[in-house]
Formats: structure tokens, C-alpha cells, sequence
């Protein structure tokens, strides 16, 4: 029985002592995969909880005019992040973040809890002062870091040119998006030290890769070129009631863009929120719409998608193309009774039930006959017209360094063309242009003959030497015309302008020009009393120096043709851009500035903005008030300039509790809101057009908040 026992016992000791040995082997084994197999595993493992790793946005380029003019650059802000799984008190960080940071609740404390991911930007763009609020409240797991934000001189200023930036700084339209690869620059990655709960540690072991700023872009837009085409086109837009006004400036020798100005458009210090005047003037467009779509529809550049139907500036490509290929000579002649039939079918001219009677070829231009330009048309025949409609390189982009470029609509020449369709492409109905290929075709038109391709940038420019990276050459697509028929069509375009009555008070300008009166096709047919009124004018007329292009799109007054709604718009814009351009040393490949024989108005703008525009100009100015704010007067505005002038600017701040009121007296409407606004003052408006009173006299010191009732009339 002993012997019994002792051998179990025996057993026991022997299977305890194989189990000891058996799991110190397993032990082993462990030790040797942890050390040897897994070391680098875990080591990462270890790093993730001590090492953090944050982005260091880098600074996008600056963006130019032609003078250097800044338009748009980075301000240094904030970005907030978390680490969710070193956020110790989610509840209590949202609570703090959302108050701080105007952002929802509920949607903070899902990111704060959502430990499935390591990483998560709360909110870009921060203001300094915000951030480090942030920082003092010492969260757990919420990192502050330098973050760039785009700042524009003027948000109001050549939206659909400058374009704008998304969240991530990378930009979206405009050249931000066509040049973003230039102004980008290349991010840098900052690793920080932190304890246990994610916060920052100040250590030596801190390592960073530096960021690398983008690359600055210089545009061919002159900014009082751009200054003078956006207060014209906005007072037509009111003056009109009009749907949308746009205008483009370039010089026709180049293809260089001066200026393009559109309205309504939208903000770029806010291009999420759709305009009021945007809102109102497009409301049937954007019934239905998400407002994501709606936004997608604003954004939408107007100088190269919309299309539309040219109307009577096509008679420009339709007559030289004819004088070209001989078909007709200046002394041809035609008669309109009113209305030709073609093909059985009976098209009337713009006159009908009158007529223009007997009439030579730069006759029938200047009266802008349909009959005679469909007699051209038949004469001609497709071959012939339709290959000038395309030298002229309607039916494709113009290839001009802005995004969203449509190619028009044309029907192609099959040999299957019908005659309607093909004798009314003379007169400019039955096709869809772009306002780029007008600006473009009608250029070749009086230029010498040749197509030049659109541009809006000239340099990139290295950011931090100033060195001439690229630079983009005046392109010449085709010779489309000879001189000698480029020469006819600036005489016959003179004569067609001076007898236009509507900008007869600009006769000093020598210009030439065209009007174009389209209906709108809409749904498969042409809607009763909508219209794109349109004027081409270029000046002086025997040697072209600008070219402007004006569309006023469903004018609702009672006015609606291009000759009384867009010419003298173009001619407005014409004449002042002239009298800067003649009184600067202006070159296509180099400006400087030099003296102005006009005093631009610049009330309303920051002094800033306000310098920008004088010191182009090379005028003279001293500041009386604050040192920083909104011009509020100047003592002398759109006069002449003579030598030993200095303009005097009277500034007021919005920073304390009361405020100057400003002059008012010949101001726009948007001016004059705009400048209210900013200063924190409220307007009560009667009439449109420009201010003729205002119920509180300028200079009087009144408490922010006070509204001022302005009267406004439109006055020739």
C-alpha cells in the first residue's frame, strides 16, 4: 500500500516538473518571437504612443495683376486635430471645441469617439487668437498646429479669373485650380513628442520636414482695367434688370486678357453661400437644385461655358469671309425689301415690316440687314463660310488657360446642310458661342487677320527669388484673314459705330464696333422676349490698342437690343480703359506705372485696396483719419490729373463704436451697400442707378448700427 502511494507521488512530481519545463519552453519561444520577429512591430506600436505626426500645410504662390498688384496670398492660421485614442474626456472636449469653434456637438463628439481612426482635422483655417484659446484649455488628445489660409485682396474682385481654394487649400476653379500645381507647394510633416494623454511635450526630440511654398503666378488682368469693366457691368445689371452682365477687355494684338467682369458672381471669402443677386437672377435655374448643385451652377464660369446664340456680331465673321474670298468687295451693293425666301420659306430682316432699300456693303453692316448678309451667305456657299467659321475657331476652345471652356455648338458641314439653317449662320442664329471665341474670332477680324490664342497668366514666378520660372508667349493659332481685309473691316466696323446713336457721345474715341440682338433658345425653340443683347468694340479703329466685348443677358427693361443695352457700356469701359492705357507706359510684355490723366473713385475700398489702385496709377495721396480701415471720402474723384496733385483719402475704422459717415454721392448701389456694410451701418435705398442723397450728411460721427436712407437715380 506504501509502496503503492509513493510510486503516485512520483508520478505527480514527474508530471509537474515535464509541465513546469513545458511552459518554460513556450516562454522561451515567446520571448525569442517578441525580441526577434516581432521587435519591429512593436517598437512602431510603442512609437504611435509617444510620436505624433501632424501635416504642416505649406503656403500656396501669390497671385498677381500685370503690375504686381497682389490679388490673392496665404495668411498664417490654425488648423485643430485630435487623436481619438488619446481624447480622455470626449464629452467635456466637444462641449469646449464647439463652443469655441462654432461647430456642432454632436458631430464633434463622434470624430472625438471614433478611435477606428488614429487621425482627424477638426477644423482648418482657424484665426490665431481662437487657436489659442484652444491651446490654453490643455485638451487631451487635440493638437494645434500652423495651418495657411487664402486670403483675397478684394473677394469681390475677378471671381471667375482668381478662383478660389476648398478646405484642403488645394484650389477648385479659376486659376487656383488651372495653376494649382504651381501655387501648391509641397506639404511638410511635423512630429511631435507627447505624454499618455496626447499632449504636446516640449522636447529636443521634436523633428520636422520643412514645407515648401508654392510658386507665384502673374496674370495679364490690369487691375483698374478689371475696376473700371466691374462698375460698369454692374451698373448695366441694375440698370437693365437684367439676368447676368459680362464684359472681357484684351488687347487683340496679343490675346492678352485685360480685364473680365461678370455679375452676378459670387464672394470668394465665402463661395459656399450663393449670392443674393445670384439667388434672385437665376431663382427658375436653381428651383429643384440641391445646394450643392446650386453652388456647382455659380461657380460655373461664365466667359468660357455660357453659350449662347451671337446674333448680329456674327456679320463681322460672315463679311470678311466674303471680302476674303472675293465674293463681294466694298462697293457691292444689295436691296432689302424687308425679307429674302429662301427655300420657299420667307425670313424676314430685323426691319420688317419696313426695309432698308438699296445699300452698298458697309451700308447693310452699319444697318445690320439680315437680307444682305444671307445674299453673302448664298453666294459664298457652306464650303466656302464654313471653312472661315472654323479658321475663325468657333466649334472647338479656344484653348485659353481658364477652366470649364466649352466648344460652342455648331452643326457640322456634311454636305447635307440645309439651306435655312445654313443662310441664318450669317446673321448669327442656328450656332452657340462662347464669349472667349467672340472676343477671340472678332479680334482676328481687326487685328491684321490673325487668330491669337486667349490668355489670362503671363509668368510664374519662383516665390521666394522672384525669378521668371515660365513664361507664356502670344500664341498666333492661323492667319484667318489678310491685312487688307482686316484693314476694310476696321473702316467698315468705324462706320458702323458712328452711326450707332447710342454712343454717339463717344465718337472722340475713333472706335469700331458691332451690336448683336439674339432671341433665346430655350427647350427646342426661341422664348418670346428674352434676348442676349451684345456689343464688339475696339478702339482706336485703325490701330487697335483694346478690344471690349459686352453681353447683357435677358435685359428686362424696356430697352432690350444691343445697340441701346450693351454699346454704351462697352464704350463707357472703352473710354476709361483708353485714357489709363494711353496715359501709362502700357507694353504687352512689360507695364509700369507711370501718371494717370483720371482720378479713379475708391471710396469704399480698404486703404489697402485704395494705395494698390493709386500707386498703378502713379498718383500722389495723403490719409487723414485711421491708419487702417475704409475709405470713406476723397476730395477729388474722376477728374483730370495734372502734375503736383495729391488726392486726399479720409479712412474710417469699424473697430470702435462709432464711425464716419461716408460720402455717398455718386456712388453704386453695391458700393454703397458694400461700403455700409463694412463700416456696421445699415442702408434704406429708393431708386436705382448711382447716390444722389443720403439722410446723413458725410462726416457726421454717428453709433454703429444707425441706418442711413440713400436716394438713387440713373443719370446719362
Amino acid at each position: 500500500m506504501r509502496k503503492k502511494s509513493e510510486t503516485t507521488a512520483s508520478k505527480r512530481i514527474v508530471y509537474a516538473f515535464g509541465l513546469i519545463i513545458a511552459l518554460f519552453i513556450i516562454l522561451i519561444i515567446r520571448l525569442i518571437i517578441l525580441q526577434i520577429f516581432e521587435a519591429g512591430e512593436l517598437s512602431e506600436k510603442q512609437a504611435s504612443f509617444t510620436y505624433k505626426k501632424v501635416t504642416i500645410t505649406a503656403s500656396r504662390g501669390d497671385i498677381y495683376d500685370r503690375n504686381m498688384n497682389i490679388l490673392a496670398m496665404d495668411a498664417s492660421c490654425s488648423k485643430i486635430s485630435a487623436f481619438p485614442s488619446s481624447v480622455t474626456d470626449p464629452e467635456g472636449t466637444a462641449s469646449i471645441l464647439s463652443q469655441v469653434l462654432a461647430l456642432d456637438y454632436q458631430t464633434l463628439y463622434n470624430e472625438l469617439t471614433d478611435t477606428s481612426t488614429s487621425f482627424v482635422n477638426i477644423k482648418r483655417g482657424v484665426d490665431n487668437t481662437t487657436a489659442q484659446q484652444i491651446e490654453d484649455a490643455n485638451l487631451s488628445g487635440i493638437v494645434v498646429s500652423d495651418d495657411q489660409k487664402r486670403y483675397y485682396t478684394d473677394s469681390t474682385f475677378a471671381q471667375y479669373v482668381l478662383g478660389f481654394t476648398g478646405v484642403d487649400h488645394v484650389g477648385l476653379y479659376g486659376i487656383e485650380a488651372v495653376y494649382n500645381s504651381v501655387l501648391q507647394g509641397e506639404d511638410g510633416v511635423e512630429t511631435i513628442l507627447a505624454d499618455s494623454a496626447g499632449r504636446e511635450l516640449q522636447s529636443n526630440s521634436t523633428t520636422q520636414k520643412e514645407a515648401v511654398s508654392g510658386n507665384d503666378v502673374v496674370t495679364t488682368i490690369d487691375s483698374v482695367m478689371q475696376y473700371y469693366a466691374e462698375e460698369a457691368v454692374y451698373n448695366a445689371y441694375k440698370k437693365n434688370d437684367a439676368k447676368r452682365v459680362i464684359a472681357v477687355v484684351s488687347d487683340p494684338n496679343t490675346g492678352e486678357v485685360l480685364a473680365m467682369a461678370a455679375y452676378p458672381a459670387y464672394d470668394l471669402s465665402d463661395p459656399w453661400t450663393i449670392s443674393s443677386d445670384y439667388a434672385t437672377a437665376y431663382a427658375s435655374d436653381l428651383r429643384g437644385l440641391t445646394s450643392g448643385e446650386q453652388q456647382l451652377e455659380m461657380w460655373q464660369n461664365p466667359f468660357t461655358s455660357f453659350i449662347y446664340e451671337p446674333g448680329s456680331t456674327f456679320k463681322v465673321i460672315t463679311t470678311s469671309a466674303a471680302l476674303e474670298d472675293n465674293i463681294v468687295t466694298l462697293q457691292s451693293t444689295f436691296y432689302c425689301n424687308g425679307y429674302l425666301e429662301v427655300g420657299g420659306i420667307k425670313i424676314k430682316c430685323w426691319i420688317y415690316p419696313g426695309k432698308h432699300g438699296d445699300e452698298n456693303l458697309t451700308q447693310a453692316v452699319s444697318n445690320s440687314c439680315n437680307v444682305a448678309m444671307m445674299e453673302v451667305a448664298k453666294e459664298m456657299g457652306p464650303d466656302i463660310f464654313y471653312k472661315y467659321i472654323y479658321a475663325y475657331g468657333f466649334g472647338e476652345p479656344t484653348g485659353i488657360d481658364l477652366d470649364g471652356e466649352e466648344s460652342g455648338i455648331l452643326s457640322a458641314n456634311n454636305g447635307e446642310v440645309n439651306l435655312v439653317d445654313f443662310v441664318t449662320l450669317s446673321f448669327g442664329q442656328g450656332l452657340g458661342v462662347t464669349p472667349v471665341q467672340v472676343v477671340q474670332g472678332l479680334n482676328a477680324a481687326i487685328n491684321g487677320g490673325l487668330l491669337m490664342k486667349p490668355m489670362v497668366v503671363k509668368y510664374t514666378l519662383d516665390h521666394d527669388t522672384n525669378e521668371i520660372l515660365t513664361t507664356n508667349e502670344s500664341t498666333v493659332v492661323r492667319r484667318v484673314i489678310s491685312e487688307q481685309v482686316s484693314e476694310e473691316m476696321q473702316g467698315i466696323l468705324k462706320y458702323t459705330a458712328d452711326n450707332n446713336s447710342a454712343i454717339s457721345k463717344y465718337s472722340a474715341l475713333q472706335m469700331g464696333g458691332k451690336t448683336g440682338t439674339a432671341q433665346k433658345y430655350i427647350n427646342g425653340a426661341y422664348a418670346p422676349g428674352r434676348y442676349v443683347a451684345s456689343f464688339y468694340g475696339f478702339a482706336p479703329y485703325d490701330n487697335p490698342q483694346l478690344s471690349v466685348l459686352v453681353i447683357v443677358d435677358e435685359p428686362g427693361g424696356a430697352l432690350t437690343t444691343g445697340s441701346s443695352v450693351a454699346s454704351p457700356v462697352g464704350a463707357e469701359i472703352l473710354q476709361n480703359c483708353l485714357e489709363y492705357l494711353n496715359s501709362t507706359s502700357y507694353s504687352s510684355t512689360d507695364v509700369s506705372s507711370a501718371s494717370s490723366s483720371t482720378v479713379p473713385d475708391v471710396r469704399g475700398k480698404t486703404v489697402s485696396e485704395a494705395k494698390s489702385v493709386l500707386d498703378t496709377l502713379g498718383i500722389p495721396y495723403s490719409i487723414i483719419g485711421s491708419a487702417d480701415g475704409i475709405v470713406t471720402d476723397q476730395d477729388q474723384m474722376k477728374v483730370t490729373y495734372s502734375n503736383g496733385m495729391t488726392i486726399t483719402l479720409t479712412v474710417s475704422s469699424a473697430s470702435g463704436d462709432a464711425v464716419l459717415m461716408p460720402n455717398l454721392n455718386g456712388m453704386s448701389l453695391q458700393n454703397v451697400n458694400e461700403i455700409l456694410s463694412a463700416l456696421g451701418l445699415t442702408m434704406q435705398s429708393n431708386g436705382g442707378g448711382i447716390a444722389t442723397a443720403q439722410s446723413i450728411a458725410p462726416g457726421t460721427t454717428v453709433a454703429k448700427g444707425t441706418s442711413v436712407t440713400v436716394n438713387f437715380s440713373y443719370i446719362e
